[in-house]
């Protein structure tokens, strides 16, 4: 089996609803590890897991402050997703 390229890996990553909700998060500001985790069900380290995929492909990234990671989205790395979905045809809503 090959190896998934950086596109697929994202679209895969981007695939499930936690990350989908992690990031719509980290759309309005920076977040802590702890501040995330309190706005899912998940154990800490279940969303641990899921931010260590979201940041091995490269859309989100952390900074130490402190005792504290703070999560943030990469600037750019959601543009190749755009650009294959914005080749993508839109739905007539008034039909």
């Amino acid at each position: 089996m090959s190896r998934p390229t950086s596109t697929e890996s994202k679209f895969r990553a981007v695939a499930h609803a936690t990350r989908r909700g992690v990031i719509d998060l980290l759309l309005r500001r920076e977040y802590s590890a702890g501040e995330l985790a309190e706005h899912f069900k998940h154990t800490r380290p279940v969303l641990s897991r899921h931010l260590r995929v979201l940041e091995g492909v490269g859309l989100v990234t952390f900074q130490r402050r402190g005792n504290r990671l703070m999560y943030k989205l990469m600037p750019g790395a959601f543009d190749v997703l755009h650009q294959w979905v914005g080749r993508l045809p839109r739905s007539n809503a008034s039909r």
